[in-house]
C-alpha cells in the first residue's frame, strides 16, 4: 500500500496506471516519430510532447471516469441479461 493524500492506494492500482500512461504516451511518441520527419522539433520546440502528455492525462482520465459511471449498465443481479434471452 503507497500512501498518497492522506489515502492509501494499492500498489498494483498505481502499477495498472503508470503501465497504462507509459502505454497511450509511447503510441502517441511513436505516431509522431513515424509521421514527422523532424520529430525533435515538433516535440520539443513545437510543444509536442506537453500536447502528448496532456492527451494522456485526459485519455486515462475519461477512460477510468467511463468505467464508473457504466455500473448503472449491469446489474449485480443479472436481470438484465437474463430478460434480453428471455424474449
Amino acid at each position: 500500500m503507497i500512501r498518497l493524500f492522506n489515502v492509501y492506494y494499492p500498489t498494483r492500482t498505481l502499477v495498472l496506471l503508470l503501465c497504462e500512461a507509459l502505454l497511450v504516451s509511447g503510441s502517441f511518441l511513436l505516431a509522431a516519430t513515424y509521421l514527422f520527419e523532424d520529430s525533435y522539433i515538433v516535440l520539443f520546440y513545437e510543444n509536442g510532447l506537453l500536447k502528448i502528455i496532456g492527451i494522456t492525462a485526459l485519455t486515462l482520465l475519461l477512460s477510468y471516469y467511463s468505467i464508473s459511471t457504466n455500473r448503472s449498465a449491469c446489474p449485480a443481479d443479472g436481470r438484465s441479461i437474463s430478460a434480453s434471452f428471455s424474449s
